[in-house]
């Protein structure tokens, strides 16, 4: 994804949400949630940040990142 639609998806660019991961010491190279999801780190910072960015359905924000809205609503959790 380039950073122009990273920036309108997420209000960060791709480098932005690596330096913002590093910072809140996030764990690399993945988080795993307590269910058992897992997903590269900065994936779930994306996820986490498209959902604060604008309200919408969970349905939506998780088929964008095709993921099932109970698994989306976890990694959100898990990665806030």
């Amino acid at each position: 994804m380039d950073d122009a639609t990273a920036r309108t998806k997420f209000n960060f660019t791709i480098p932005q949400l690596r330096e913002l991961a590093a910072k809140l010491h996030l764990p690399m190279p993945c988080i795993i949630t307590p269910e058992r999801d897992t997903v590269p780190t900065l994936e779930a910072l994306a996820m986490l940040c498209r959902r604060l960015k604008e309200p919408s359905t969970l349905f939506t924000v998780a088929n964008e990142f095709g993921r099932s809205p109970a698994a989306y609503s976890r990694i959100c959790k898990h990665s806030a």
